[in-house]
């Protein structure tokens, strides 16, 4: 798609996200797999990142509104997978305790899944609301265009990749010797916007741009694991005044897994910054 203009490479993102997403959130609470949630919820961020990327091609006005109707999608897709990352690390953790452990901490997990069960009941109520049906025909409804939409597409994006690039080199090089969570956190989402616009100048000819995406999901993912890391801490520590002592100790074993995960995933991020850095797109 060298050739192609940035309106048919933004069609083209944004039918490919609305498919995922439909294909997905239609099976949401008709089975219990854990994959819809997260799929539907990668397209429902992944379009919003391609209406910001893509920017330049889209009037203001209609990009906007689709964008604030995905973040009220989002949030609700999100709790839901949130807590079910959560339920899936814990039983993870719980496995590595000790036997005699392993049934006091079982009242951790119950509690994790009734948060997920009441979280999935809400984002139900989402999925069947007229709010959703009318974001479902924005979507499906034809793009409002500006008149850059005739650009060629890898030119535009060849530039839009490279910022996003540079504004992930600034958030690394800002970083102090020892980075805070949050600073750290703050890395991923700027590596994730990255990769969204490196996967779109792909889309349009860009080869070099595959290599970039790759790396920008691998670093995506060792700060994710980081992150999931710090989630799982804050919520035992908030979570241990309130159950019983056994179920304390249990949670306090948990944490200290958590810690070493931490600290893997400390040790392993700037190899994966380097794989970034070193990519090149002429």
């Amino acid at each position: 798609m060298r050739s192609a203009s940035l309106a048919e490479v933004a069609g083209e993102l944004l039918q490919a996200c609305l498919s995922e997403l439909l294909e997905h959130a239609q099976q949401i609470g008709l089975d219990s797999d854990p994959e819809h949630v997260h799929r539907a919820r990668v397209a429902t961020r992944k379009l919003r990142s391609d209406l910001r990327t893509l920017n330049a091609a889209f009037d203001p006005n209609w990009s906007q509104s689709l964008s604030d109707e995905l973040r009220w999608l989002g949030e609700s897709l999100g709790n839901v997978r949130d807590s079910q990352v959560m339920l899936a690390r814990l039983t993870m953790r719980i496995e590595a305790l000790p036997m005699e452990e392993q049934t006091a901490a079982s009242g951790l997990s119950t509690r994790l899944a009734e948060t997920v069960h009441s979280n999935t009941r809400e984002l139900m109520v989402v999925l069947r609301s007229d709010r959703y049906e009318c974001l479902l025909q924005l979507l499906r409804g034809p793009a409002v265009f500006k008149a850059e939409q005739f650009k060629p597409a890898v030119s535009v994006l060849a530039a839009l990749t490279k910022a996003a690039r540079r504004k992930l080199k600034r958030a690394v090089k800002a970083l102090p010797a020892d980075p805070a969570d949050a600073q750290l956190h703050r890395v991923r989402i700027v590596a994730k916007r990255c990769r969204y616009a490196a996967e779109a100048l792909a889309l349009s000819g860009g080869r070099r741009a595959v290599e970039l995406a790759d790396a920008c999901r691998s670093l995506q993912d060792v700060l994710g694991e980081h992150q999931d890391s710090v989630v799982m801490r804050r919520w035992l520590r908030e979570l241990a005044p309130r159950v019983s002592p056994l179920e304390a100790l249990s949670a306090g074993e948990i944490i200290g897994l958590e810690q070493t995960a931490a600290a893997t995933a400390r040790d392993r991020w700037p190899s994966a910054w380097v794989e970034v850095r070193h990519q090149r797109l002429g």
